[in-house]
């Protein structure tokens, strides 16, 4: 709560803005210098002051208190538990996936599992929809989701398979192809951002390491 500027100037220079208004009202328990009206009634400003100083103190204890348990947490989780690669993996991706989705979606209405079928026929072609389930790993029914919603927004195209016409293509739209461009920088920034503290051969080591477990992806439990 904000306080006016005066109340807080009554209060850093003391009584003598309290005698005064006390003289000035003849009234004591109300003087004009350092009461605020408050529901329930008067209240000395020093009061108001104080009880905010010491919200604000127990505000920043308690945020000190939480920054040390959740470093405690992480490094007894994380760092040092017995999973240390999987949950620091997961960690990341889970950072840059609330970011970079939470700001697609609020700048282009873009989604997490549209963003992968317009990548996926953005940069390779027409493909089935079951292709792109078994790239993202990503279940059926959430992929079908995205695939109708990019339909009507006319982002991609659907077309019967001239080989086997049982079988539905998708295809990106040149309206897909502008929207792709469009959401390209948001996940590539956050990528970078999130990155920042690897220099440029320790990023292209990470970048190797990754290349060689996708590699070995078909052996994964999915």
């Amino acid at each position: 709560m904000e306080y006016p500027a005066a109340a807080v100037k009554q209060v850093v220079m003391g009584q003598r803005g309290f005698a005064r208004g006390s003289a000035e009202s003849g009234d004591a328990g109300q003087g004009a210098g350092n009461w605020v009206n408050k529901a329930g009634g008067y209240v000395p400003t020093i009061k108001i002051f104080n009880a905010s100083r010491r919200a604000d103190e127990n505000k920043a204890a308690e945020r000190a208190l939480s920054s040390i348990e959740n470093d405690e947490v992480f490094r007894s989780a994380v760092k040092d538990g017995p999973i240390k690669t999987a949950w620091s993996i997961a960690l990341w991706s889970n950072a840059w996936h609330e970011n970079v989705f939470a700001e697609m979606t609020a700048r282009h209405g873009i989604s997490h599992d549209e963003f992968s079928v317009l990548v996926c026929l953005g940069t390779y072609g027409a493909l089935r929809a079951k292709t792109i389930c078994d790239v993202t790993a990503r279940p059926k029914n959430s992929i079908s989701r995205a695939v109708t919603t990019l339909s009507d927004k006319r982002l991609i195209s659907q077309q019967a398979d001239c080989d086997d016409r049982r079988n539905v293509r998708l295809a990106i739209s040149r309206s897909g192809q502008n929207m792709l461009k469009s959401l390209f920088p948001i996940a590539s920034a956050f990528q970078d951002i999130m990155l920042d503290a690897l220099n440029e051969k320790e990023r292209a080591v990470l970048d190797k390491i990754f290349d060689k477990l996708i590699e070995h992806r078909h052996s994964w439990p999915l």
